[in-house]
This record gives C-alpha cells, sequence and structure tokens, in this order.
C-alpha cells in the first residue's frame, strides 16, 4: 500500500486509541508534527490521514495498524472504575500515558497467564485472602505475615534491599497474585497499583523506584487486594492529599503495610527500643540501624515507632524532611542504566509468569519467538533466565 493514499479508516478508533493512552489533541500533534486542526478533522472524518500518518499515529498509540479499520472502537478499558484518584485540580491527576500502558499491559499479561494454565492443563489459582477496613490493621498484619511465611529471622539475615525486595514478592505471588514491574513511569504519577480480580489478581511496581520503598508499595497495593479494591499509590495519596473518604482506605492500607514489614512485638523487642521512653528523640544512625533490620526505609520505622508510642509525631514530622531530602539526592545520584536483561525480564515479569511461560516453551505450547516476545527479551538470555529463576 503506497505511504501517500489516504488510509480508509473509522474516524471513531482514532479517537478512542488516543484516549486509551491518554493523549490531549495538542499533545500527539506536537509528537507527529502536525497541526492541531488536521488531526481534528481527521478524528471527525472531515478528512483521513495518509498510511504514512497513520502508522506513526499507531506508533504514538501502541496499536496494531490493523485497529484502525474495524467498523467500531472496542469498549475503551482506561483505569478501573475503584481506582483511587487524586483530586482533579491536582498536577498528576490526569493519567500519564505510560501509566495507561502499564495498566494495559498487566491486564494483558493475566490474560495471557489465564490462556497459558489452559495450555498446561493446570487450574487457575483462586486468590481467596480477605480483608474489611473494619478489621484490625495490626492483628491482620500478623496474620498475614504468618501466611507469608516470613519471620524477623529471615528478614534480619536477608543480605540486601534487593534480595528482600524479591523475597516478599516471591512470597505474594505463592497467594495467587502476578507481580510485575513497569519501567519509564514517573514516579509522581504511580509507584504502584493492583487491579483486583478472584483468579490472578495483579500488583505491578515502579521500576525506576528504590528497592526499600517497592516493599512497602507491595504490601500496601497487597492490602487492596484483600479489600478487593484495585488502586494506585502514588506519592501524594500516603499523605493526606486524596479526598477523605479514600484516605481512610489509604491510611488502612499503610498501616497493614507497616505491620506486615515491621511487626509490633519484633519491634518492641529490639534492644535499642526496649530502653526508650515514649517521647525519645530517635537519632539518624539510630533510626537507620533498625531499618537495616527490617530492610524497610528510615521512615517506616519512624511511623511505626509514632504507632507504639516510642516516639512523638513532631518528631516524625522534623525526622520526615530529612527522609525526604536524602530521597531526593539519591535520585539525583542514581546510576543510569539498569540490571541486565535476564535479570531485568525476570523483574518485570515476575517468578509465576516466567515460569508459565518457559513451562509452556519445554513442553511445545509456545514458539521460541513466542516466549521472546511474551517476555520481552532476546532468545540468547532465556539459558540464563531459567538459571537464574531455578528451573
Amino acid at each position: 500500500m503506497p505511504l501517500s493514499i489516504e488510509a480508509n479508516i473509522t474516524p471513531e478508533l482514532l479517537v478512542w486509541a488516543r484516549l486509551s493512552i491518554g493523549y490531549n489533541k495538542d499533545e500527539i500533534a506536537r509528537l507527529l508534527d502536525v497541526e492541531e486542526i488536521e488531526l481534528s478533522r481527521w478524528e471527525n472524518g472531515l478528512s483521513k490521514p495518509t498510511v504514512a500518518k497513520l502508522r506513526k499515529l499507531a506508533e504514538k498509540y501502541k496499536r496494531p495498524l490493523a485497529v484502525f479499520f474495524l467498523p467500531s472502537p472496542p469498549p475503551l478499558h482506561l483505569l478501573p472504575k475503584d481506582f483511587r484518584r487524586l483530586p482533579p485540580d491536582d498536577a498528576h491527576s490526569r493519567s500519564h500515558p505510560q501509566l495507561l500502558l502499564a495498566v494495559r499491559r498487566a491486564r494483558r499479561m493475566r490474560s495471557e497467564a489465564i490462556d497459558l494454565l489452559g495450555l498446561l492443563g493446570e487450574s487457575h489459582p483462586s486468590f481467596g485472602l480477605r480483608a474489611t477496613t473494619t478489621d484490625d490493621a495490626e492483628r491482620l498484619g500478623s496474620r498475614i505475615r504468618a501466611q507469608l511465611g516470613i519471620n524477623l529471622d529471615m528478614q534480619s539475615r536477608w543480605r540486601n534491599e534487593s534480595i528482600a525486595l524479591n523475597s516478599w514478592k516471591n512470597a505474594v505471588e505463592k497467594t495467587g497474585v502476578l507481580v510485575f514491574q513497569a519501567s519509564r513511569v514517573p514516579l509522581p504519577a504511580m509507584r504502584g497499583f493492583s487491579l483486583s480480580e478472584r483468579i490472578l489478581p495483579t500488583i505491578t511496581l515502579n521500576s525506576g523506584d528504590f528497592p526499600r520503598p517497592r516493599i512497602f508499595t507491595l504490601m500496601h497495593e497487597f492490602c487492596h487486594l484483600l479489600l478487593q479494591n484495585s488502586g494506585i499509590c502514588n506519592e501524594m495519596s500516603a499523605y493526606g492529599r486524596t479526598r477523605d473518604s479514600l484516605q481512610s482506605i489509604e491510611t488502612f492500607c499503610n498501616r497493614f503495610a507497616g505491620a506486615v514489614l515491621v511487626p509490633e512485638t519484633d519491634l518492641l523487642n529490639l534492644d535499642l527500643v526496649k530502653s526508650s521512653s515514649s517521647r525519645h528523640k530517635w537519632s539518624y544512625a539510630e533510626i537507620d540501624e533498625i531499618a537495616k533490620v527490617f530492610k524497610v526505609s528510615r521512615e517506616v520505622i519512624l511511623r511505626r515507632l509514632v504507632q507504639m508510642r516510642k516516639s512523638t509525631n513532631e518528631h516524625y514530622k522534623r525526622m520526615r524532611n530529612r527522609f525526604l531530602r536524602d530521597y531526593a539526592d539519591l535520585r539525583k545520584k542514581k546510576p543510569k542504566g539498569g540490571p541486565s536483561p535476564p535479570v531485568r525480564a525476570i523483574a518485570n515479569n515476575g517468578h509465576y509468569f516466567t515460569n508459565l511461560v518457559l513451562e509452556a516453551f519445554h513442553q511445545d505450547k509456545l514458539s521460541a519467538r513466542d516466549v521472546s516476545s511474551l517476555l520481552d527479551v532476546k532468545l540468547k538470555h532465556l539459558s540464563e533466565i531459567e538459571t537464574r529463576i531455578g528451573r
């Protein structure tokens, strides 16, 4: 088909594709280097883009070219209805295109996982854990921690925070949850999100965050799955910037995450904590020492100390300013690049999904090209992936 020929497409599909990735008309017009009025004419059916322009649109919208020739748009699935959002006047309230792509990817991978289970003749794991906001968050956290099979001895022996993150992710996946990671999503837009389903619910973490914050986000979103409530965690939502009715859920999930990661009994039994008073002004070094035991952020530790009446809100607010400065400095110094392709593939796809793909491949249910596409990795890395994942 010559590139200069007009594409005989359905105009409504251009609108559908643009909205599905969260672009305004002026944004996509700038990306394509066309006038906004020309884009409007395409979307209103007053003129048609050339095949060359349509291919550029398909590339920006992350859609196959053929979709624009459908007779009518498919259902438009953006964020789940129960996704908690920032107020409309907040700068980050509009969905970032990379966030919408990450949600689309999580939905697609969950669907692929269900199909793979069918190909392998395996039953679909059902996520049966449940909770309500009327539960006691501390007791719920203790019960879930026991079900995840992680104790203080294990936590303290993890060599570093990356091992801690992977251990928590693997424990969560054993409950019937798919855990993914997304890249290129700005942290203000998303630190993590969850899609609540009875069969294979999903949690997606932002790979741009540091491991310790990702651990907390993982538990925060796991709590949303317990509440059967899809959600998104961002830099604003945890600190009183959401609507009141939603903030109560966020507060509960934060308290639950703290209870799972830093159990009250284990914290209070530490020698350093035993000897402290209720108004102890914890030094940076003391907080850091405790954080290393539990492999969580310093802020999580101090917040737990306040909840255990081993410190005050005033001291927490003062120290939190320093924690935020430290975090910003670390972000500036974060090295470019990233993990090797095999490590990144396992982290982004999760152990459960990766194992499903590899098992289907070894049973000749998938081709090598299918494996490469599903795991988003070159075939030459499969051997190392299998070694790292312990197959």
